[in-house]
């Protein structure tokens, strides 16, 4: 253990219990562990840990399957590193499922387990030990490994760093040492001991003889009536569905992710309204039979009710429940009046543009017409919307729904250590065509079914004949799986659904098998496996078959979802998919990706391996969202949805695609319309656009205000502001007290002053703002402008984006300069925001010295590619920890040259600002990471191609806060095709 650790353990102890200014790495000092989504979870400490551990123990009163389904991916990689570990927990209360020690004792043989059985025992602590630096970390206080404890619950632990002489840690270690030695090992015979009490005491709760002891919401629910209420979110559309009828509207859509209640909902609508006829279509029996013993949940059991289709003909009733193939038959749908019925509900209508439908939603004339769905883009380009008059009742989407905790959570495991006789298997499209598939499919379900004693599973393959092999293969491995192609009838699919759902017995299924007949419509609240062994075509059928196995079911705990992620370029669709992001932002997917469970509500948790991790990078780095087919259709949908050309700020209020990447594309958005033939180009001068591509390079992105706040200005205030009066409008916005360098910086963007004179001259020499003694006023040229209608609307649309961005992104954490630590820049803005007074982006490779503004940007790319690394320039910068970096100069420096003292700070206070980038990948952005601290630099030398020695400076830097470890994660793991970033240096 070297002498710097001790002392910045000293320091880190320093600022946690005597003084908080004291400058300290953030890695080792004392620091609360809280369930703060989306700033932090117990779980995400836990699992950095673990990434980094040489060995650890855990002492927990509690474990379930859930909470140990959370750490299953980290506890595997650990197990494949080597890392020793010890578990003890305890059978206190009979809470500690013994389905989670099975698996423990099954798939990490590796590990110790130990129960510990003697006394009460609700000690909660996990020691992780990293003998290479020579310290440990000790994570103490209220977390058990459970749901609610590693993610939701208001739980306190502390986390403290210890070297191995420190009493606390000595004193800890003992403590687990005495409960060690007394605990009993988990052995088959005790465990069959132990299922037998807690089968016992699982009974007594169900019956009610006992209370139930638990730090979350019971495991076992007391049986009993419950009455059936609207939810929250149901409350919330059916007073929206009054208030839209009370306006006059006779139809509407309701968009509601599976599982959220949608049939309960139209349900309790139509109770309200008593209507005297009312319609329930949908496109399959089993639905149509479900549907109407929902509505008699809701209605009473004695309504008048009945079926048309499948066999049935029950017209002499209130209530129909119809399919649509039989109703929309000429003869059927000409028996009934056009406005027989009062009210019309359409199950799934995302299917209206089937012929079928059409013809039904054409015929009737209802009172009122509500049709629900949970995905109404649909990849034809029908006009969903247009169908129902784009009124939209209500929208509750996948994570609007987590977070209600209307869905049950999931675990989703992306992996690609699928491998044919330790051979790494990279192209599962010829997946059918191996011989032993199905051994290595059973390999991954039995390692992630995590204590899943009755497993019902949908496997989703590519093709017919790829699930007909891997059924039979599986089959022949002794788990009861059957393959079903859309081929097959209506009564077929039905009896294996019965099957899957069996307890037991014969015939009983565990797995269906199919390519793509289960994305909808069909109704099994007790699946709890969604295994995908295909490419990630459509976000959408992504989430449609993944919500196969969302709805809550009496004993399901959670949903287990197992992807095998191929390298494929589509893989960037699986986090549009998990996170609901669909602004195609790349910067966004990516830090979804590096936080995994972060951003995902409640205890659903997202693992991906590491070669899973990097081909998901890979891929989204390669993406191209600059294409026009795609750019059209994405605007298309908003279209659709609104029935009108959508400003910038509806694409926002949609949370549909970034309206940035319009402009990224056709440099303004105005341009990209009149590419598609939404606007005419001719009603905007060359002048006009020429503008417009100006204020599309400083406004919409919103990295500051001043500029975009200026504007507004002076399109409201043709007397002109003073100085003074920018300063305080920028106060009574946005809270602080903008500096005079910045508002000065901003006066001279508008003035063209910033930009190279090429660049002017594509901007159109353009000036609109000029000084009128203390006066900032329009020019006239500017004035003249704002007289054309269209160019005003553009550019008031291009103010409402750009502070929405500001707000959304650069407001909260705003530094020093305006920068926000972790957020990205390109060299231009970061030129920008340092107030340069001219762009001098071009001229900074890896940094810049700038002397009259006393800043020294530093830009490094942390792994450069392999074929483009030259040795005279591949530099060995790298952190040393998350908050220590090593870096050099560029070469032919010498440490009493000219540079050296400035960046030391010999010559003045410089400031040297870090921004990194993980690849060239990553396009022209780059991450900052802060304000650096000189501490030390050392003369060396490196070596070119030409075997020739070159004088560089080492220099060793601390960052002002330790670089989150998610994102330090990211850009330190390399890619296959990335370099080391090493160099041969002396």
């Amino acid at each position: 253990m070297s002498d710097s650790m001790r002392m910045s353990l000293e320091k880190s102890v320093g600022t946690g219990f005597l003084d908080e200014s004291i400058e300290s790495s953030g890695d080792l000092r004392p620091n609360l562990v809280l369930n703060d989504p989306p700033r932090s979870k117990v779980l995400s400490t836990l699992l950095k840990e673990l990434q980094w551990c040489t060995s650890f123990d855990f002492s927990v009163a509690f474990i379930t399957t859930g909470g140990l389904a959370m750490l299953q991916q980290a506890l595997l990689e650990a197990q494949s590193r080597g890392v020793e570990g010890r578990i003890l927990t305890s059978d206190y209360l009979t809470f500690t499922e013994p389905r989670a020690l099975e698996h423990l004792m099954n798939q990490f043989p590796s590990f110790e387990l130990k129960v510990y059985s003697q006394a009460s025992f609700h000690a909660k602590g996990y020691l992780f030990h990293h003998a290479d630096q020579g310290i440990s970390s000790l994570i103490v206080g209220s977390s058990n490994i459970t749901h609610g404890a590693l993610s939701t619950n208001r739980e306190w632990n502390v986390r403290l760093v210890s070297l191995q002489e420190g009493e606390l840690l000595k004193k800890t270690q003992e403590e687990f040492a005495s409960a060690w030695d007394r605990a009993i090992e988990v052995s088959p015979a005790w465990l069959g001991h132990y299922r037998m009490l807690y089968d016992s005491h699982k009974r007594s709760v169900q019956e009610g003889f006992v209370p139930v002891y638990a730090e979350e919401p019971a495991q076992w629910p007391v049986l009993g009536f419950t009455e059936i209420v609207p939810n929250s979110m149901q409350q919330e559309a059916l007073a929206s569905l009054e208030a839209l009828r009370r306006a006059g509207k006779n139809k509407a859509l309701l968009i509601s992710a599976t599982g959220t209640g949608k049939t309960f909902l139209s349900a309790f609508d139509v109770a309200s309204q008593k209507p005297q006829r009312f319609l329930f279509v949908v496109h399959r029996q089993q639905i149509a039979q479900a549907s109407m013993e929902a509505f008699k949940e809701i209605l009473g059991s004695d309504i008048s009710c009945g079926q048309l289709g499948g066999g049935y003909a029950e017209l002499d009733v209130q209530y129909l429940f119809s399919m649509v193939q039989t109703l929309s038959q000429e003869e059927v749908l000409h028996s009934f009046a056009p406005d027989h019925f009062d009210y019309i509900v359409v199950d799934e209508v995302h299917r209206s543009g089937a012929d079928s439908y059409l013809k039904i939603l054409e015929y009737f004339k209802p009172s009122f017409l509500l049709g629900m769905t949970a995905t109404p883009e649909r990849t034809d380009g029908f006009d969903i919307y247009r169908l129902f008059d784009h009124t939209i009742a209500y929208e509750i989407r996948l994570h609007q729904a987590l977070e209600a905790n209307l869905l049950c959570p999931f675990h989703y495991y992306g992996i690609s250590s699928l491998d044919v006789d330790g051979v790494p298997f990279e192209d599962l499209s010829s997946f059918s065509f191996l011989e032993n598939q199905a051994v290595k499919v059973k390999q991954m379900l039995d390692r992630y079914s995590i204590g899943t004693y009755r497993r019902r599973g949908l496997i989703f393959c590519s093709q017919n004949e790829e699930a007909k092999r891997l059924s039979e293969g599986l089959c022949s491995l002794g788990i009861k799986a059957l393959a079903l192609s859309g081929s097959d009838e209506v009564e077929v699919r039905n009896e294996a659904f019965r099957r899957l759902e069996m307890e037991d017995g014969e015939g009983m299924l565990e797995y269906l098998v199919a390519v793509d007949i289960f994305n909808e419509g069909i109704d099994i609240p007790s699946l709890n496996q969604v295994v995908m062994i295909r490419p990630t075509q459509s976000a959408i059928i992504f989430v449609q078959q993944m919500g196969r196995g969302l709805r809550k079911h009496p004993g399901k705990e959670y949903l287990t979802v197992i992807d095998f992620v191929a390298n494929y370029d589509n893989n960037y669709m699986i986090p549009i998919a998990l996170y609901g992001d669909t602004s195609y932002k790349k910067d966004t997917l990516r830090k979804f990706v590096s936080g995994e469970s972060l951003s995902i509500p409640g205890p659903s948790t997202v693992s991906f391996d590491k070669i899973a991790k990097e081909r998901i990078y890979a891929s989204i780095n390669a993406a191209s969202f600059q294409k026009k087919r795609f750019l059209s259709e994405e605007y298309m949908k908003v279209k659709k949805k609104l029935d009108k050309v959508p400003t910038m700020m509806d694409f926002v209020r949609l949370n549909a695609i970034s309206p940035l990447l319009f402009i990224d594309y056709a440099k303004s958005y105005f341009q990209f319309k009149a590419s598609i033939g939404e606007v005419e180009i001719g009603s905007l001068t060359p002048l006009h656009l020429k503008s417009l591509l100006f204020f599309s390079q400083i406004l919409p992105k919103g990295i500051r205000p001043y500029e975009g706040l200026l504007v507004g200005l002076l399109i409201d205030q043709h007397q002109g502001i003073t100085l003074e009066h920018l300063q305080l409008q920028v106060k009574d916005r946005y809270g602080f007290v903008a500096d005079e360098a910045s508002l000065l910086s901003s006066i001279e963007m508008l003035r063209c002053g910033f930009f190279s004179q090429a660049r002017c001259n594509a901007f159109g020499n353009l000036l609109y703002c000029e000084r009128r003694g203390s006066a900032i006023v329009p020019t006239q040229e500017f004035s003249t402008l704002l007289q054309n209608r269209a160019y005003r609307e553009e550019l008031v649309q291009m103010l409402a984006l750009g502070e929405y961005e500001y707000r959304q992104h650069y407001l909260e954490g705003r530094g020093e300069h305006d920068l926000v630590l972790y957020q990205k820049y390109t060299r231009q803005e970061v030129c920008r925001l340092l107030n340069w007074t001219r762009d001098d982006s071009s001229t900074i490779y890896g940094y810049r010295v700038h002397k009259e503004s006393q800043t020294c940007p530093i830009f490094v790319t942390y792994h450069k590619k392999k074929e483009t690394i030259n040795a005279s320039t591949n530099y060995p910068d790298g952190f040393l920890s998350r908050d220590l970096l090593r870096w050099t100069t560029r070469n032919n420096i010498k440490l009493q040259g000219t540079e050296p003292p400035y960046i030391r700070g010999e010559k003045g206070p410089m400031e040297n600002l870090l921004f990194v980038q993980k690849s060239n990948d990553e396009g022209l952005a780059f991450y900052y990471l802060g304000q650096l601290k000189f501490l030390a630099n050392e003369q060396k030398t490196i070596l070119n191609d030409k075997g020739k020695l070159l004088p560089i400076v080492e220099m060793i830097f601390r960052l002002p806060q330790s670089v989150p470890q998610d994102l330090y994660s990211y850009i330190i793991e390399k890619g296959e095709a990335e370099g080391s970033g090493s160099s041969s240096v002396v």
